[in-house]
Parts: structure tokens; C-alpha cells; sequence
């Protein structure tokens, strides 16, 4: 990856990255877990909103395919991808209380 594709990798995580910080000050677990929850909420956003595009994208592959067996493939390649995207997007608001049961945490009474 060359410097300038990284650079605006960098600004554009800082960028989507900054909401979650601006306001976050954190004193105590209660400050984590809804920082936490936000990011996941804001995350299975993001990832639900580019897979549409890429299921989006994948129609449009199939449709001007013209019976190519590549641009088929490639149609297959990316709704797939797409799908497991929206998979993960779905499953990003489970995240959190999968793993406090995992762990065996509990959050104090007064906690969002």
C-alpha cells in the first residue's frame, strides 16, 4: 500500500473515529460499555450501508455480464462478500452481551 493511499486510510478512520472520542469522557465502566456500544452501532451502520452498495454493485456485474463467465464469477464473488458483510453488520449488535456472558461481567443497576 503506498503512503498516500495509507495517509487517507488514517484520516478517513480518524474522521469516522472522532464522534465516538469527542465526548467520551471515561470514569467509569458504565463510560466504557456505552463508548462500546456505540462504536457497534455505528460499525453494523457502516458495514450494513457498504454492503448494500456492494449487492448493489453485484446486480449491476450480472446484468451487463453478457453470459462473460468472469464478470459472472465476479458478480457470485462480490454478492457473497456482500452478504457476509451484512452478516457481520446484523451481528455487531450482539457483540457486546455475547461477550459479557462470555466473561461473566455484569454492569452495575445504573448503567444504559
Amino acid at each position: 500500500m503506498s503512503s498516500s493511499k495509507l495517509a487517507l486510510f488514517a484520516l478517513c478512520i480518524g474522521i469516522i473515529a472522532a464522534p465516538f472520542f469527542a465526548d467520551a469522557a471515561i470514569t467509569s465502566a458504565c463510560d466504557i460499555v456505552t463508548l462500546l456500544n456505540r462504536i457497534k452501532e455505528w460499525f453494523g451502520i457502516l458495514v450494513g450501508i457498504i454492503a448494500t452498495i456492494a449487492i448493489l454493485y453485484a446486480g449491476l456485474l450480472f446484468m451487463t455480464a453478457a453470459g462473460s463467465d468472469e464478470q459472472i464469477t465476479k458478480a457470485k464473488s462480490t454478492l457473497l462478500w456482500a452478504l457476509v458483510g451484512i452478516a457481520v453488520a446484523l451481528l455487531a449488535s450482539g457483540v457486546v452481551a455475547f461477550v459479557q456472558t462470555i466473561v461473566g461481567g455484569t454492569l452495575p443497576a445504573n448503567c444504559p
